[in-house]
């Protein structure tokens, strides 16, 4: 599609082109690049680039676990292997035991 010189330009300049995308100098991030509608994805071998397919389908994950956390629609939880280790958690004999006991409640207290 070109503008004519009467549209908001003098010159007619190409709005957009058909083909395929033209090659960028500057290397790929992590193997691929992302399109208008698509994400390219390179590799030395067939099994190289199947494994790089999985980074960009880890945005389609409906839970992540993070930071000791559970984030996902529904919002944060607590990850259910933490509270276990909390739950079963001897009690603090030591000063220094019996310090850091309140900060791992604390951090989630929100789940708790």
């Amino acid at each position: 599609m070109r503008t004519k010189p009467d549209q908001d330009r003098p010159n007619p300049v190409d709005v957009f082109e058909e083909g395929e995308p033209k090659p960028e100098p500057k290397p790929s991030v992590l193997g691929w690049r992302s399109y208008v509608d698509g994400i390219l994805v390179t590799g030395d071998s067939w099994d190289s680039m199947c494994n790089r397919v999985d980074k960009p389908l880890d945005v389609c994950r409906r839970k992540v676990a993070y930071l000791g956390h559970e984030v996902s629609s529904a919002g944060l939880e607590a990850n259910p292997k933490e509270l276990d280790a909390i739950a079963n958690i001897p009690f603090p004999i030591k000063l220094k035991a019996m310090q850091s006991f309140p900060g791992s409640l604390n951090y989630y207290s929100r789940c708790i």
